[in-house]
């Protein structure tokens, strides 16, 4: 693994034509999951959804990589267990940026077919890129 896995880690992708940022956070799903509560003390309305959602996938004990949207805040964040250049972490993101780039082409109004994906291609594209960038990771702190 390319990123050291001892510790979460979190990344922000700012997407400025679209006005938005992709959240990206790498570790285990409770750090994840601890993440996302703390930083919605007093904005529970805004993340209600979320965190019920959080909640559920909490309860299985087989948690894999997700992807998750706030429409409340125009939020989209994806949850990859770990990050590394193996098969199945390729694999995880890829998947996952998918469903990202979806959903925000889809905020905006962007509704692809097989005659107009080009935008979703390029989107999906430079997510990937951007998440398998090492700079701009922050090292969360086990509190």
């Amino acid at each position: 693994e390319w990123i050291n896995m001892k510790k979460a880690k979190l990344k922000y992708i700012p997407i400025a034509i679209y006005r938005l940022t992709l959240t990206v956070f790498v570790g285990d799903f409770n750090e994840f999951y601890n993440f996302i509560k703390s930083g919605t003390k007093d904005k529970e309305n805004d993340y209600s959804d979320l965190l019920d959602i959080l909640k559920k996938d909490k309860e299985y004990p087989m948690l894999c990589a997700s992807t998750y949207w706030n429409g409340k805040t125009r939020t989209p964040i994806v949850y990859l267990p770990s990050l590394s250049t193996k098969p199945r972490d390729l694999n995880d993101a890829c998947h996952e940026l998918g469903h990202a780039t979806r959903i925000i082409l889809e905020d905006i109004g962007v509704k692809t077919t097989v005659d107009n994906d080009e935008a979703f291609q390029y989107l999906q594209g430079y997510l990937m890129e951007q998440v398998y960038t090492k700079d701009g990771y922050e090292e969360l702190q086990n509190d």
